[in-house]
């Protein structure tokens, strides 16, 4: 699940800088006692600082950067209700006090923010990945943040994506595969009805690349595969949809996907039901004008609209 529209317009915002190459910079603990002892002062009344990154190398312009994450309110006070992000720099040659502030904080209402685990120590990823949610179980509720490092602060990296993606989090790597950002088509959220933990949640994926994130879907056709061969064993309304779409993703010809679609309504002897019915024609309508598109993308499904 992912991040609300209102934190994705802070997601894709116009960007000024980009990170440059493919290797990441250094990234390093910074206690929070340092923060202190460096006179970096609460950019509000009341905040505190909970977490810290020492930022160094590629892709990190003049010198040091450091990101502060701060948080409203006294140390076990309960859910805070507001978060923060702000940056700070100093070239090599300035003393432990030199820290300057870089723009001003970044806020978060009612969302929890945290340097994303997963990315420690990793290559091949955008400077600066938060993890952040809402304490919901909604799509949307928790995912990602991107953002490089300029001289005016956080630059929030926009990666070209369509608006109704959401950006669900990292995957390590595996396979041989690099990092990659996981994204979620939010189009299917409450698609014709259906309730918002019944929506299919069909995964996208991207690398980082040359300062942009690219579409690898087609390295992971296992995953898509892994959705048709374990549909007998679904129990909710979305699953003709979310097999449909899988069926896509592996490029396959939009009646035989059709065809597994309507197999599995019958399987499930659900002949079409309300919930899918207003949207069955508009849906396959929009996948066959988009076929020729499908067969070349990483990504095929974001080929159609469904406008």
């Amino acid at each position: 699940m992912l991040m609300r529209q209102v934190v994705l317009s802070v997601l894709f915002g116009w960007m000024c800088f980009l990170c440059s190459g493919e290797t990441r910079a250094d990234v390093g603990n910074f206690p929070i006692s340092s923060v202190s002892a460096a006179r970096i002062a609460p950019p509000e009344s009341g905040w505190r600082a909970v977490e810290a990154r020492l930022y160094t190398g590629v892709g990190i312009p003049g010198g040091e950067r450091l990101a502060v994450i701060w948080s409203a309110g006294a140390e076990g006070a309960g859910r805070p209700s507001g978060m923060g992000l702000s940056a700070y720099g100093r070239s090599g040659a300035e003393g432990v006090s030199a820290w300057r502030p870089l723009g001003g904080m970044r806020r978060f209402n009612d969302r929890v923010l945290r340097f994303e685990p997963k990315t420690q120590g990793l290559q091949g990823l955008p400077p600066l990945v938060i993890a952040t949610d809402n304490g919901g179980g909604c799509l949307g509720c928790d995912g990602v943040l991107l953002f490089g490092f300029s001289d005016e602060g956080l630059t929030p990296i926009l990666p070209e994506l369509p608006p109704f993606l959401f950006l669900n989090g990292v995957l390590p790597g595996h396979k041989g595969h690099p990092p990659e950002v996981e994204a979620i088509d939010g189009r299917w959220d409450r698609f014709g009805g259906m309730c918002a933990t019944c929506s299919p949640a069909i995964p996208l994926y991207y690398a980082w690349s040359n300062g942009r994130l690219k579409e690898t879907c087609d390295a992971h056709l296992d995953v898509y595969q892994e959705v048709i061969d374990t549909a007998g064993g679904g129990d909710t309304d979305s699953l003709p949809l979310t097999v449909f779409l899988a069926g896509l993703q592996l490029r396959w010809p939009v009646d035989k996907a059709l065809g597994l679609l309507r197999t599995t309504l019958e399987e499930r002897r659900l002949s079409s039901p309300d919930f899918f019915k207003q949207e069955e024609v508009r849906l396959i309508a929009a996948a066959r004008r988009a076929a020729s598109a499908m067969a070349s993308r990483p990504c095929p499904i974001l080929s159609f609209s469904l406008d």
